[in-house]
């Protein structure tokens, strides 16, 4: 399905001129009902408005009021995006986006670009804790002894903690040797499952 847009009135004529030429504006069933307000100001309380008729928490995409000048990998603005653009991808999509016109005006990794910043791990893989580690470092993650949050990463023997952009929990990858053992996600307060 495709991507249902509500948009208030006084922003249709805009709305619609800051789209990408070509784009299909029409509203296809099953798709995400994105809700787009004229400030970043007015978000979050449309979206606990939102709350109380629908029942859940609506997915909100986020802006930064300003543009940072380079991507972070701990900016909490970034991660966010990142988390919905995962969502918009999955098989279980949102029902309900709420955004406001700057955030979608504001640029986002391509698909290319996420997937080439994006690595896999399975339980039973071998892999090469330095090249992994060198991996993180390179995309600018920051080692630490014990992670807070996202965008840090912390080795203690055959434990590695990685809290990725996108993550609500932090995850524990545990090795033996160089084969993946079990992968899970923790709280990064209390540094338990």
């Amino acid at each position: 399905g495709g991507t249902a847009v509500a948009v208030p009135a006084s922003m249709r004529r805009p709305f619609r001129n800051a789209l990408p030429t070509g784009l299909d504006t029409r509203a296809t069933p099953g798709g995400p009902l994105l809700v787009v307000l004229p400030r970043i100001s007015d978000v979050d309380d449309f979206a606990v408005d939102l709350l109380s008729f629908l029942g859940r928490t609506p997915t909100v995409f986020p802006a930064w009021e300003a543009l940072p000048t380079e991507r972070i990998v701990n900016d909490p603005i970034l991660g966010a995006r990142l988390k919905v653009l995962s969502l918009i991808e999955s098989d279980a999509p949102p029902l309900v986006i709420v955004t406001s016109l700057p955030a979608l005006l504001q640029p986002v990794p391509s698909g290319q670009s996420r997937e080439s910043a994006t690595r896999s791990l399975r339980v039973g893989e071998e892999i090469d804790l330095d090249e992994l580690l060198r991996w993180l470092v390179d995309r600018g993650f920051e080692r630490e002894s014990a992670i807070e949050r996202p965008g840090e990463f912390a080795v203690h023997g055959g434990i590695l903690d990685v809290f990725p952009p996108d993550a609500d929990d932090p995850l524990r990858i545990e090795l033996f040797g160089d084969e993946i053992e079990s992968i899970r996600s923790f709280d990064a307060e209390t540094q338990r499952k």
